[in-house]
C-alpha cells in the first residue's frame, strides 16, 4: 500500500500533503474510494517526532473538492492527532516509571527489614560461638559456623536489593 504511486506511498515519500482533485491525477486511487465514488482525495502526514507515522485522508465524491482551507484543518487536525498521541506516550511511560519506582521502594523496604532480621540472627550466632559449653563440641561449632555462613550470604543477597547508597551499611 505505500507504493510510490499510491496517495500514502507518495505522502510518506514528499513528507507533506499530497491532493488528489480527481480521480485522472494519476494516482491509484484506492479500491474502496474508487467503489464508493470517490472523485478527490487529500492526505497529510501524522508524524511523531518529525517522522511519519500515518496519514489522515479525506474523500469526497466531488472532483477539485479540496482548497486551501480543507488543508490547513486537516494539517491543524493532523498536529492534534500527532499531540495527542505523544501525550498518550509520555503519560504512558511516566506510570510505567512509577511503576517501578514504586517496585523499587518496596524492595528496599522488604531487603532493609530483612537485613535487620539478619543482624540479630548474626549476633546469636557470634554470642553461641563464644559460649565456653559449645567451644568443646565439634558438631556444635560446626553447625554455628553453616549458620553464619548461611546469615552472610543472606546478607550478600540482601545486599543487592538494596539501593545502591544503602548497600555500604549492610555489614554482617
Amino acid at each position: 500500500p505505500n507504493q510510490p504511486d499510491t496517495l500514502p506511498g507518495q505522502v510518506l515519500r514528499v513528507g507533506r500533503a499530497v491532493l488528489i482533485p480527481d480521480d485522472e491525477a494519476g494516482f491509484a486511487m484506492p479500491e474502496n474510494c474508487r467503489t464508493a465514488g470517490m472523485q478527490a482525495m487529500l492526505a497529510v502526514p501524522l508524524s511523531d517526532r518529525g517522522r511519519a507515522i500515518g496519514l489522515v485522508v479525506v474523500c469526497s465524491k466531488l472532483p477539485q473538492r479540496f482548497g486551501a482551507d480543507e488543508l490547513r484543518f486537516l494539517e491543524s487536525l493532523s498536529n492534534l492527532l500527532a499531540t495527542s498521541l505523544q501525550r498518550a506516550q509520555s503519560e504512558d511511560a511516566l506510570k510505567h516509571a512509577q511503576r517501578l519506582e514504586s517496585v523499587g521502594q518496596l524492595t528496599g523496604g522488604i531487603a532493609h527489614d530483612f537485613n535487620n532480621l539478619l543482624t540479630v540472627i548474626n549476633g546469636n550466632l557470634q554470642v553461641l560461638e563464644e559460649l565456653p559449653a559449645l567451644a568443646a563440641d565439634a558438631y556444635g561449632q560446626q553447625l554455628v559456623a553453616a549458620a553464619s555462613r548461611a546469615s552472610r550470604r543472606g546478607a550478600e543477597l540482601t545486599g543487592k536489593l538494596l539501593p545502591r547508597r544503602s548497600k555500604s551499611q549492610v555489614t554482617l
